[in-house]
């Protein structure tokens, strides 16, 4: 069994956080009043940052799934997402 010593991190040790603006917020369309977006599942897949997530639409009053996707995470706030009613 290797010592801990001997394994190598693909990180820098200890771990340092770094607080940014909003990366992806609440853009309402003509049907739903979304409010806020959370607990964001994030994937990098073919070229694309996809984003699966939970909204909540006060229009509707209910919880629902949102996804979107972007390039670069500069252009995710202008981002609106596309609602799917499970």
């Amino acid at each position: 069994m290797a010592s801990a010593a001997a394994v190598k991190l693909p990180f820098t040790v200890p771990l340092q956080w770094k607080a940014t603006g909003v990366l992806v917020k609440p853009i309402s369309d003509a049907n739903h009043t979304i409010v806020s977006v959370k607990d964001p599942t994030v994937v990098h897949y073919n070229g694309l940052w996809h984003i699966y997530a939970t909204a909540y639409s006060t229009s509707a009053k209910t919880w629902t799934m949102v996804y979107l996707n972007f390039k670069d995470w500069s252009e995710a706030p202008q981002r609106q997402a596309d609602l799917h009613r499970y």
